[in-house]
């Protein structure tokens, strides 16, 4: 009997064990995968920072902003997780963020060359409005602020892209309108010599006409 007991007790704890032993290591491997994704959006995150950064240059290089326009800017994306965790949530905002920016970007490098400056304002505008200190980049900046300040900014450079257009078909229209202008002008000058080489071959004519007669 007391053998039976034993031996029972005995399976009793060898599940417990098994169980124990499971529940552990599915919580080992829980956590790993989330370490392991947690790494993913780090890196995720880092690659953006540094392409952005590649993107802020080229339009150094395009002398579409200065220096200090890169920097403020930079610090908007740099800081986002400075104080705040890198976790599911925050790292779709900052895509959006990151993504509504690249997109103004892109509008203005696409903008015909001699109007990509007038367009860039927008960035320009964007680095007066944000905080200087590293310290004001917040949870609740990033929550309140910013978002409307990356939505001002796709507002103005469409806004810019179109003030633009306008000018360039305004300049053109007045293109037109001199040329025009000048042709018409050409085309009275014509008529006039024309005119004069008419006068001047008539009065030759007469001319002639009239030596004749008097030799006659």
């Amino acid at each position: 009997m007391t053998t039976i007991a034993l031996w029972f007790l005995g399976i009793v704890f060898a599940i417990i064990f098994i169980v124990i032993l499971a529940i552990v290591y599915s919580r080992y491997k829980e956590l790993k995968e989330k370490e392991k994704k947690q790494q993913a959006l780090g890196t995720s995150v880092r690659e953006k920072q540094k392409a952005f950064r590649t993107l802020l240059q080229g339009l150094i290089t395009e002398k579409l902003i200065a220096a200090p326009h890169k920097q403020g800017i930079m610090m908007l994306i740099n800081n986002y997780f400075v104080y705040q965790p890198i976790n599911d949530i925050n790292v779709r905002h900052f895509e959006e963020l990151y993504s509504s920016l690249v997109d103004s970007i892109a509008k203005i490098k696409e903008a015909p060359t001699e109007h990509k400056l007038e367009v860039a304002v927008a960035l320009h505008e964007l680095a007066a409005e944000l905080p200087i200190s590293p310290s004001d980049y917040s949870a609740r900046f990033y929550l309140d602020v910013a978002p409307i300040l990356v939505d001002q900014v796709a507002v103005r450079v469409d806004e810019l892209l179109i003030e633009s257009q306008q000018t360039a078909m305004s300049e053109e229209e007045e293109e037109e309108e001199l040329t025009l202008a000048s042709d018409e002008t050409d085309n009275e000058s014509d008529q006039i010599s024309a005119q004069e080489t008419k006068s001047d071959g008539e009065r030759k004519v007469t001319l002639v006409t009239r030596e004749h007669m008097s030799i006659r």
